[in-house]
């Protein structure tokens, strides 16, 4: 099991190589600020986890909070320019995140104390606005397989990531736990390597725009 757990815990970390790989292939092809955002989003989650991993020692919270709110603004502006026509829903969801976030700031200590509820909310507005783009696309008729190939896979490895990540979160808030169990964290690693996976098709599938 302990196997099982480091290999997931690598794989989490290195996975985003794949798409450094597929992105040094494709570097010639011509990359919409939404192909740009995606490869922003990777590329600070694996700087952010060698750094961790590597250069920081001791406890990292802060750095983890730095780390999620970028990452969160990022894909909110992924979101901005995929629904176009619903930027308002956009800005609502990160109204809401933002008020969850400072009433958590006054509850925890962000050196010491891991935001579990901001998270899973942010999880649940990532639901949602994925959810919401497959909706757009169905009554738009879209032709997912041309010119909304690259978001298309972008919007599934978003929805497999915020949906495996939110039960982790979840089940580690105050309300049904008080301690962290990290045997749960291993869930979340499987969804960041699915959606690494997933990012690294859809940049791969740009050339079909």
């Amino acid at each position: 099991m302990e196997i099982f757990i480091d290999t997931l815990r690598y794989l989490s970390n290195y996975s985003p190589l794949i798409l450094i790989v597929i992105l040094f292939i494709r570097r010639r092809s011509h990359f919409l600020i939404i192909d740009q955002i995606i490869i922003a989003i990777v590329v600070l989650s694996f700087t952010t986890d060698i750094t961790l991993k590597y250069l920081i020692e001791g406890r990292n919270y802060i750095y983890i909070l730095i780390y999620i709110l970028i990452e969160t603004l990022l894909f909110l502006y992924f979101f901005y320019e995929l629904l176009k026509k619903r930027g308002i829903l956009v800005l609502i969801m990160l109204l809401f995140f933002l008020i969850t976030f400072v009433l958590e700031l006054f509850f925890k200590n962000p050196v010491y104390d891991l935001f579990t509820f901001s998270l899973t909310i942010r999880c649940l507005i990532f639901i949602i606005l994925s959810l919401y783009y497959f909706y757009q696309i169905y009554t738009l008729e879209a032709d997912i397989f041309k010119t909304e190939a690259p978001q298309f896979w972008y919007n599934v490895g978003i929805l497999i990531y915020f949906s495996l990540a939110f039960f982790p979160f979840l089940l580690a808030t105050e309300i049904l736990i008080e301690v962290f169990d990290y045997t749960l964290w291993q869930v979340h690693n499987i969804g960041n390597i699915m959606k690494n996976l997933i990012f690294a098709t859809g940049i791969w599938m740009v050339q079909k725009r």
